[in-house]
Order: structure tokens, then sequence, then C-alpha cells
């Protein structure tokens, strides 16, 4: 009769941990990651570091050009967006877990005046480019780039490595109307 009880007891906790969402933890990625240089996907001759700070529930997103393969130098341009974001469970890949942004800001500052003419009516077809003036780029359509619009929600994986010193996400971003969410991590290591 002692196990009957003893087995009731522990079902019952079982049941209790699982409803108080004991289980694992994401880990913790407030602070400031930041990407190694790497060719542009977007525009030839140029290289891009990727910066992305996490405080709270916000997420500020930088995507840097730089004319040079290190990324020394002063920057050409720079693309910038925040959002909200939310970590969610784990996925079926030990230690990958679930995160969800929606946007709530994004803009390109143009930060070379040498580029001006490049931008002129041909980024997005936008024209007004000042230098070191940001450009407001929510919900901007017709551009050679993804552009979010306000509130628009991207799904993203996530696994941080080497102990807390990387941070690795997926290369795909599915907004919530293409299911499945990918799970595979890209090969863009950002450092802390």
């Amino acid at each position: 009769m002692k196990r009957i009880y003893t087995a009731v007891f522990i079902a019952i906790m079982a049941v209790g941990l699982l409803m108080t969402g004991c289980g694992p933890t994401p880990p913790d990625i407030t602070g400031t990651w930041t990407s190694t240089c790497v060719p542009s996907a977007g525009t030839p001759g140029t290289y891009d570091q990727f910066t992305n700070t996490f405080t709270g529930t916000e997420r500020v997103s930088f995507i840097t050009s730089y004319i040079t393969p290190d990324c020394s130098g002063d920057p050409a341009w720079e693309y910038a967006s925040t959002s909200d974001y939310l970590i969610g469970d784990e996925t079926s890949v030990a230690e990958v877990w679930e995160i969800d942004y929606t946007y709530t800001a994004a803009s390109i500052t143009l930060l070379d005046a040498a580029y001006l003419s490049g931008f002129e009516g041909i980024v997005c077809g936008l024209t007004g480019w000042v230098v070191d003036e940001p450009m407001d780029m929510l919900g901007v359509e017709g551009c050679a780039f993804d552009n979010p619009s306000d509130g628009e929600e991207t799904l993203q994986v996530f696994k941080v490595a080497s102990e807390g010193a990387a941070l690795y996400v997926s290369d795909e971003i599915n907004g919530p109307d293409t299911p499945p969410r990918n799970t595979e991590l890209g090969d863009l290591v950002f450092e802390f």
C-alpha cells in the first residue's frame, strides 16, 4: 500500500512540475553579440558586420556595411532594426531554442557621402537621402532585400555555444504563415 501512495505522490509531483513550467531553461542572451566580417549578400564588393543587442524583451540589430574585407575604417551605411523578442520552447534539436521577433522600427543610415548617388532613387526607389540621417524603412516595399512591416513577426531558432561565447541563429527567417519553423542553424557566428 505504501508503494501505491509513493507512486501516486510521484505522479502528482511530476504533473505539478510540468504545470509550473519546470523544465529546460533557455540560455540568457542579454548583451551585445557581434559577427565576424562577411561578404555582403546583397551588395557585391562590400562586407557586412552584424550586431545584435538583447535587453529585456527588445533586440536592436545592426548590419553595418564596409568596403574593406576586414570591416575596418569608416562604414558606408548601416541598416538598423528594433524588435520585441520572445524566447519560446526548446526545439526537437537539443539546446536549440525558438525565438520570435515583432518588428517595431527599421531604418538605413547613409554614412559616407561617396555613396549618395548610388542610394538616391535606387535603394528601394527612395529619394531624399541625407548623410547621417536615418531613412525610415519600416514597411517600405520594392526593396531588393526583405524589409519588415510594423508589427511583422518572424520566427527563428538560436543556440548559445562555446560556454556562452558564441550565438548561432537560423539562416532562414520564417514568418508565421510559413510553417514549419526552420531548425537549421546558420554558419554566421555572433560572439559575445
